[in-house]
């Protein structure tokens, strides 16, 4: 049965990545943006660096050159773990 998704592996390290970055941005980070209205600046500088907004742009382009599947995986991951963060202030 694990060789049903060829990619099963590769969609594993893209969560992981995107859960250690998203995981050092605490609720703490999130209530204040909240409550102060603020933009999330340094976790979209993080998110840059590390490559994961760059995921749909073709590599000759600067980007990584990923397909959809594996951008959805990435803003899956990123509302999974921000969403309960700021929720966790209300």
């Amino acid at each position: 049965m694990n060789d049903i998704n060829p990619f099963a592996q590769q969609h594993a390290d893209f969560r992981q990545g995107v859960r250690d970055l998203c995981s050092t941005f605490d609720s703490s980070y999130w209530q204040q943006l909240e409550e102060s209205s603020g933009d999330p600046e340094a976790f979209v500088q993080a998110l840059t660096e590390a490559g994961w907004l760059a995921a749909l742009i073709p590599e000759e382009f600067g980007g990584s050159g990923v397909g959809l599947t594996e951008a959805s995986v990435i803003l899956e991951e990123i509302n999974g773990r921000i969403a309960p963060a700021i929720l966790r202030g209300h």
